[in-house]
């Protein structure tokens, strides 16, 4: 698939891809079930994260002041290392955590 994923790390089931090619993982990270990850922009994971159950990432999203609403923008999404996401949060466009 493409996505990068460090020593020690583990996705649990029923997680989601968007282009994992854009998807990088660190060392000793977990991805809770149920998790969406997004990778048509850059979405960068660091070390020794704790990724909950349900956590959604977005990096792609319409342009809401578009008139047509078909243009989209893409901005990357990081999680530094050593960062908690807890249950169900959800982390739009352009959010740097930790």
């Amino acid at each position: 698939m493409g996505m990068k994923i460090g020593k020690g790390s583990s996705v649990h089931m029923y997680a989601r891809f968007y282009r994992p090619g854009g998807i990088q993982i660190g060392e000793d990270t977990i991805i809770g079930e149920y998790a969406v990850l997004d990778g048509r922009a850059p979405l960068i994971i660091g070390d020794h994260v704790d990724v909950a159950t349900g956590v959604m990432f977005y990096n792609s999203q319409h342009d809401l002041n578009a008139d047509d609403f078909a243009e989209h923008s893409d901005e990357p999404v990081t999680i530094g290392s050593n960062v908690f996401i807890g249950p169900r949060a959800i982390s739009l466009p352009g959010v740097t955590s930790g």
